[in-house]
């Protein structure tokens, strides 16, 4: 394809760096099906770079790098530039228009995103036109020559305006591409750079831009597993089944933040990122497993899993082979279910932390998987949430690079009291028995949990440390296991020091079901479902990870006063951090 010499500026087409990414943008949407085809630099529509064709309305494009001599494009700039008029010839000819720049056009963009907001000229005035905007809307209604606000509101309902940087609209199409393609985004971004650049005056479809891209080894990335809606089904069952052994007697207590999630992805037609933080053992999980529950039943597809269940990994698709999908997470989801509103929900972010994380080398993954899920949302409307202990993100600062610029994350905070009496009147306590203090670490939704499943609320609930629940809990949950079987007692204690010797070692907080061969299958089954161990069909864990750092501590040579000689002779990864913590606190409340 040569460069055409056509007026209007086609063989100018190589120097044009910003217009030449938007053009690999409509590009991408021609794959994607949103547009049948795109055509570069029509003869005699010199107004536009492009247009492409949406169903049967021509949508035009006008890509401005930047307005020189001021910050912002303002209604008089666009008007004297032209631009103002060429799209208002296009609105009457029944067509759509773009305009794209890296210097916004305020007025303009609030306008239009306004007027796309509601179906009528009533309801735009009555809920967009304060004092400031009425004048703005009346000082484009005179740019237009226009008499009525209806046919300037319906111009505005014509319009979208985009905005941004060369390096932020190329890392977005650097995840739109990586996310639909084999190979290093920056292969085939330079590929579709050129087709652009080369293919002045010509239209451009689908099958011939995938022609295009397969003659130069450039392929897409697919989804071949006929039973990969089962896949994902699986693992979401695996997750909420692990949840759900670790609730308080086997019932959830509803969180409002789940609700109020639930009901921003049924009401909200945007893809939604939401991050969950709290206090360790706060109940992250326990709210993320209201959520998939709820948007389950409301019929949204749903794919959840947690990354401390997961070996660490390289890439994105590694970690779909090792949740047993075969591809990345997110690309498996979206193309499962395409078109359809979807949610992958990413627990124990924490995992990846640099602060205080079992495996913060993990991070770049989890970033990775977060790039799909911007790349994908174009051609499908996916929703992520993710949740993270409040230390981590506070004191991480890659974390919020995870985040929505600008988003805060949503707090969860701990049971109140009322809460909390409830639930140990259900166990025939009072909760008036207690000491302030003790009230207040039930609070906590794991102390609570631990509280109730040790039985405390019928004794003389003597305890004031985290160390003295676990105690307890320990001793319950043995007795509990031996009740079955009395020969269960003999594994309890070597099946815990093997377990969490195995995840020391390993630094993992999960274990292949391998690992633990060395015991009755029966009697791991009457671990997890007491939820002293969780078991996902694959790995086996610890049921609360407090639980593993406590089981860690008191299985250590003399009590863990040797833990110094066990550091002095290993790499000292950030992994040893929790545990050395528990160890120093399991002496301190021993003794």
């Amino acid at each position: 394809m040569a460069l055409s010499t056509h007026p209007g500026g086609a063989a100018d087409k190589a120097g044009l760096v910003h217009e030449a990414l938007w053009g690999v943008r409509a590009l991408l949407a021609v794959l994607n099906g949103e547009a049948s085809s795109i055509r570069i630099e029509t003869p005699g529509d010199d107004g536009a770079e492009f247009h492409l064709m949406r169903g049967t309305v021509r949508e035009h494009w006008q890509a401005k790098r930047q307005v020189t001599g001021q910050k912002t494009w303002s209604f008089q700039r666009l008007k004297s530039e032209g631009v103002l008029t060429f799209f208002f010839q296009k609105f009457r000819a029944g067509e759509r228009c773009v305009f794209a720049s890296v210097s916004d056009a305020p007025e303009l963009r609030m306008l239009t995103e306004n007027a796309a907001a509601v179906p009528t000229l009533a309801e735009f005035k009555a809920q967009f036109l304060d004092k400031k905007r009425s004048a703005q809307f009346a000082e484009l209604r005179e740019h237009l020559g226009l008499p009525a606000d209806q046919e300037t509101f319906e111009f505005l309902r014509s319009v979208t305006v985009h905005g941004g940087r060369e390096v932020t609209l190329e890392s977005l199409l650097g995840c739109a591409i990586g996310a639909t393609f084999q190979g290093p985004w920056q292969n085939t971004m330079a590929v579709l750079r050129d087709l652009y650049l080369l293919s002045a005056h010509e239209t451009i479809t689908a099958a011939s831009i995938e022609q295009h891209l397969q003659v130069r080894g450039i392929s897409r990335r697919r989804v071949t597993a006929p039973d990969a809606r089962d896949r994902i089904l699986a693992v979401t069952r695996g997750y909420v089944a692990g949840q759900r052994a670790k609730l308080i007697r086997g019932t959830p207590i509803r969180r409002a933040v789940a609700d109020d999630i639930i009901g921003k992805f049924q009401n909200n037609s945007a893809s939604l990122d939401i991050l969950i933080t709290s206090a360790a053992g706060g109940g992250k999980s326990a709210c993320l497993c209201q959520i998939v529950e709820g948007l389950q039943a409301a019929g949204v597809p749903v794919l959840a899993f947690r990354l401390d269940r997961v070996e660490p990994v390289a890439s994105a698709i590694e970690l779909g082979e090792r949740l047993g999908l075969g591809e990345s997470p997110a690309l498996v989801l979206a193309n499962t279910h395409p078109g359809q509103p979807v949610a992958l929900i990413v627990d124990q972010l924490d995992c990846v932390s640099s602060t205080s994380g079992r495996h913060p080398d993990f991070f770049d993954t989890i970033a990775a998987v977060r790039d799909e899920v911007l790349g994908l949302r174009p051609r499908s409307p996916i929703h992520l949430v993710m949740a993270c202990r409040k230390f981590d993100f506070e004191h991480d600062h890659r974390l919020k690079q995870l985040t929505t610029k600008g988003q805060a994350p949503i707090e969860l905070g701990e049971f109140t009291s009322d809460e909390v009496k409830a639930v140990i009147a259900k166990e025939s306590g009072d909760l008036s028995k207690l000491t302030p203090q003790q009230q207040a670490m039930l609070r906590l939704p794991q102390n609570l949990a631990l509280f109730v499943d040790a039985g405390l609320a019928r004794t003389e609930n003597r305890f004031t440390t985290s160390k003295e629940l676990c105690d307890a809990y320990w001793t319950t949950k043995r007795k509990a296991v031996a009740t079955q079987r009395p020969k269960f007692d003999t594994h309890w204690q070597l099946a815990i020091k093997h377990l969490a010797s195995t995840m020391s070692d390993r630094q993992e907080l999960s274990v292949p079901a391998t690992a633990m061969d060395g015991f009755p299958p029966e009697f791991l089954e009457r671990m997890a479902s007491e939820g002293v161990l969780t078991w996902d069909g694959r790995r086996y864990g610890f049921g609360h990870e407090t639980f593993f750092d406590y089981c860690f501590a008191r299985t250590q040579p003399n009590g863990g006063r040797d833990f110094i000689r066990f550091l002095e002779g290993d790499a000292q990864y950030l992994f040893r951090r929790a545990q050395l913590r528990q160890v120093l606190a399991f002496l301190r409340d021993d003794d």
